[in-house]
């Protein structure tokens, strides 16, 4: 009998980022606006700990400061790329790096002791793109050995996904940019909502949720029907918020939003508008940890193109975070840490 021609595997598909983001708890992308910094001198491009990334000349280059038996500099790309970004992973500098005004993006990994590259690959990003006036910007994270490139071009949004040892591709996804363009909310700072009190009136009946206004007390979340009937009535967990809050129905998810206005931080409910069954229950990402004396925050949720959506303005930055309708995660996250004078 003639010899079988082995037949080679199928490689199996690249595990899509959301897939990915959804095993974690993450976003599945997401875009800060830091703080403005002030330098002394020409300001770098990104610095992470001893590690900066400068562009002279047309050479972007990534410094190591430190004594003569440490430091060192590399060559990440001469005469093309303009700018890029930094990560950190253990013993090694990943940097994401690109033209400003043309699409693409190059992920490159250095050894952290001694400049060597470990491995560079070409992003999938959002493909390829005619164009003549272009924008390009990219922000990379990296944890548990998953680097995450977050793409914000001309072209489209888009989150693409690496393995932090080999450069290989987990998952790349293009993101909706009408949902990763939602404004950041536009309302005053002075503005807050009624503490310890809030009615939602809908097609389905009056929510009423009644906040915990001191230590030991318990808030509590109650539907009104026809003739004034009760519903239901359940008492909320304790620990979230100090009686302040927002409410959307949205289809068939009751999303809650507990805070407390004078300080950092919000917890996500989604209940069963029918039982008031909690069925997530959840801190927002938010602007993440905050130290602060005296503080102000605001909350506000709403609908965008089916989506529930929640706005948030507090002390030391803004946040928006898209949420998926069925499993009440965050999907798109944008934080705006500028000082409003600079906004």
């Amino acid at each position: 009998m003639p010899e079988e021609t082995p037949v080679e595997p199928v490689p199996e598909p690249a595990q899509t980022h959301d897939a990915v983001a959804a095993e974690r708890g993450e976003p599945y992308w997401q875009w800060d606006i830091p703080a403005p910094v002030t330098w002394a001198g020409p300001r770098p491009i990104d610095t992470r700990g001893p590690f900066t990334l400068s562009e002279h000349g047309g050479r972007l280059t990534l410094r190591r400061s430190g004594p003569d038996a440490e430091g060192w500099t590399a060559m990440v790309r001469d005469g093309t790329d303009d700018t890029g970004a930094i990560a950190l992973d253990a013993d090694q500098v990943i940097v994401a790096h690109h033209r400003s005004i043309a699409t693409g993006c190059r992920v490159t990994a250095f050894d952290a002791w001694t400049g060597e590259v470990q491995w560079s690959v070409e992003l999938d990003g959002v493909g390829p793109v005619e164009h003549s006036k272009y924008s390009n910007d990219v922000q990379i994270d990296v944890a548990r050995d998953l680097v995450s490139i977050y793409g914000w071009e001309s072209g489209g949004r888009y989150t693409e996904r690496l393995d932090a040892r080999t450069g290989a591709q987990v998952g790349v996804d293009r993101i909706d940019d009408a949902l990763a363009e939602i404004p950041f909310a536009g309302f005053g700072v002075h503005e807050v909502a009624a503490r310890g009190h809030q009615s939602l009136w809908t097609a389905q009946g009056t929510f009423v949720f009644e906040g915990a206004a001191t230590n030991g007390e318990v808030a509590t979340l109650a539907r009104i029907g026809e003739d004034d009937a009760l519903d239901w009535a359940r008492p909320l967990p304790e620990g979230a918020g100090c009686g302040d809050s927002a409410m959307a129905l949205i289809r068939e998810h009751l999303f809650l939003v507990r805070y407390c206005s004078t300080s950092t931080g919000a917890q996500l409910l989604d209940l069963d508008p029918e039982t008031g069954d909690i069925r997530v229950d959840r801190p927002l990402w938010g602007l993440g940890p905050v130290s602060h004396f005296r503080y102000f925050n605001h909350v506000k949720l709403g609908e965008v193109e089916g989506h529930p959506v929640v706005w948030g303005v507090e002390s030391v930055g803004r946040y928006v975070e898209v949420l998926d309708l069925a499993t009440a995660k965050t999907t798109i996250s944008r934080t705006d840490r500028r000082p409003f004078s600079s906004r």
